[in-house]
Formats: C-alpha cells, sequence, structure tokens
C-alpha cells in the first residue's frame, strides 16, 4: 500500500518544486576518513533515539492531561460514539509516532480492518517524530519543511485511500 502511494505521491508533486534550490550545505571539507563516518552515524543514531523517546514524552504528557480527557469524552459523547476514545487517543499517539499509535491502536476493539486502515494512514504519514527526523537530515539540503508536510499529508491521505479497498476485499 505505501508503495503505491509513495509512486502516487511522487507522480502528484513531480515537478511542483524547483530542485535548482536543493543545495547541499556542508560545514566540512569533501575529506573523510572512517572516523567521521562512524561519529556521523552515531550522531544520526542518537538523534533519532532522541526524537523517538521525546514523541513518546509528550504523547504521555498529552493523555494524562485532564482537559484533553474531558474534551476526548466530551466530543465522544456528543458523537455518540463513547467508546471510541481509545481509538481517538490511539489515532493521536499516531500522529505524534507511528510506533506508539500502532501499539495503542492494536489494544483497541475495533475490527481488523479498521486497524489496518488506519495503521497505514499513520505509516504513509509518518508522524511529526518522523517529521521532525526528516527535516533535521534534509536540513542541509535546504528543503522547506512545508514541501516536507504537505507531501507526508498527501501520503497519508493516499494510503488510507487505497487500503480502504484493499481491506473491504480481502479482509
Amino acid at each position: 500500500v505505501n508503495i503505491v502511494a509513495s509512486l502516487i505521491n511522487g507522480l502528484i508533486f513531480r515537478g511542483k518544486q524547483d530542485c535548482s534550490s536543493f543545495i547541499y550545505m556542508s560545514n566540512s571539507p569533501q575529506k573523510t576518513n572512517l572516523s567521521n563516518i562512524v561519529f556521523d552515524a552515531l550522531n544520526s543514531i542518537l538523534m533519532v533515539g532522541a526524537y523517538i523517546v521525546l514523541s513518546f514524552l509528550i504523547i504521555d504528557f498529552i493523555k494524562n492531561l485532564v482537559l484533553f480527557q474531558s474534551f476526548i469524552t466530551t466530543m465522544c459523547s456528543v458523537l455518540h460514539v463513547s467508546s471510541m476514545a481509545n481509538v481517538v487517543n490511539a489515532v493521536v499517539s499516531g500522529i505524534f509516532e507511528i510506533t506508539r499509535g500502532a501499539i495503542d491502536l492494536s489494544a483497541t476493539n475495533l475490527s481488523l480492518c479498521f486497524k489496518t486502515i488506519i495503521t497505514s494512514a499513520s505509516i504513509g504519514f509518518g508522524g511529526i517524530s518522523v517529521m521532525l527526523q526528516s527535516s533535521s537530515f534534509l536540513s542541509k539540503l535546504n528543503i522547506p519543511t512545508k514541501v516536507l508536510i504537505k507531501q507526508k499529508l498527501m501520503q497519508g491521505i493516499l494510503c488510507l485511500l487505497i487500503s480502504i479497498p484493499i481491506c473491504v476485499l480481502f479482509l
């Protein structure tokens, strides 16, 4: 699903951005050695881990806010779907971090079809954590963050739309 959505997303955004402005800006000379490569790799791994930990902390903080829980309960009551509060919590988790959203969604009582559709959309979108990771790596290429956000939103929507008929047919 995600591969097909990526191909469609690439076709949609093809030629929409002037790529000549995406210039790699490096502060270091072109000369590299094994020590620099290992250091850069470890630095990248630590940065990704820090974004994931930060996202998990933000999710826990938001979920523990009384105001947030009251808002979710009120909205579910107004919409007459009071049993969906845990699903809304899982979707909010998925907006911040894919793994946490998938873990929370697996604990709900939704059907496999709905879990698959929501998880597929979450994977396509990537979450705020993945966008922060991507923008930190792409910052050397001078790519605007709004371009990344627009493309990731479209990717999530395409994954959702492609997953629906597949789930209806096969699940």
